[in-house]
């Protein structure tokens, strides 16, 4: 099979991902790079983005109203059918509209998270959305009594792999052939150049400060 280009792979440079399915869509901001270590407040549940009021608050509504951004995270259908409803979801929202989500599931291993699917809209990518939201989840997970947050990301997505580590993610291990037709990814599809195939799992220490 020839190789296939996926358009919404190639324009996010930040493609965040969690095992198994769930990726991150989301462009890490010039500002972010130049100083990871930015601190956030301590409160997930109002933050003030992009210069105008955002609240980031859990979402108990009807999950199907939160298809589209599940979709743009995950280019697998057969993947989002087996964790949509999974966990808790938080969203940003901005005058009324949401924006963003982040959906936390616990992993069953005492004190361990996984942040499996986490989207901003395409309209607001670039603006350092993604990155409240991971902070708000990080914060969240805390506040439950997590000890360490787990994410995954294509490793052939460059832009994910830099963005984790400079945010303070340690890399665990790598799944090898992750994606593929049996997880419900076309075969031959690319992620800036290289092949979609293997995962590589990051975690979190969420008792460091």
């Amino acid at each position: 099979m020839p190789d296939v280009e996926n358009p919404r792979l190639g324009r996010a440079k930040a493609r965040l991902g969690s095992s198994q399915g769930g990726l991150f869509a989301f462009v890490a901001p010039r500002w972010l790079l130049l100083y990871p270590n930015a601190r956030l407040p301590g409160s997930w549940r109002h933050w003030s983005g992009t210069g105008s009021r955002m609240q980031i608050e859990r979402y108990d509504g009807d999950r199907e109203a939160l298809l589209p951004l599940f979709a743009l995270a995950d280019d697998s259908h057969t993947q989002i059918s087996r964790y949509v409803e999974q966990g808790e979801v938080l969203v940003a929202r901005e005058g009324g509209e949401i924006v963003g989500h982040a959906q936390i599931i616990d992993t069953g291993d005492t004190g361990a998270f996984e942040l499996k699917s986490i989207a901003v809209t395409q309209a607001r990518q670039g603006e350092g959305l993604g990155r409240l939201l991971v902070a708000a989840a990080i914060t969240r997970c805390r506040e439950r009594g997590g000890q360490r947050l787990i994410v995954s990301t294509a490793s052939c997505d460059i832009g994910n792999l830099r963005f984790y580590q400079l945010y303070g993610f340690r890399m665990s291990r790598i799944v090898r052939d992750a994606f593929g037709l049996s997880t419900g990814y076309p075969e031959g599809m690319l992620v800036d150049g290289i092949t979609l195939r293997d995962q590589v799992v990051f975690e979190y220490d969420l008792s460091a400060d």
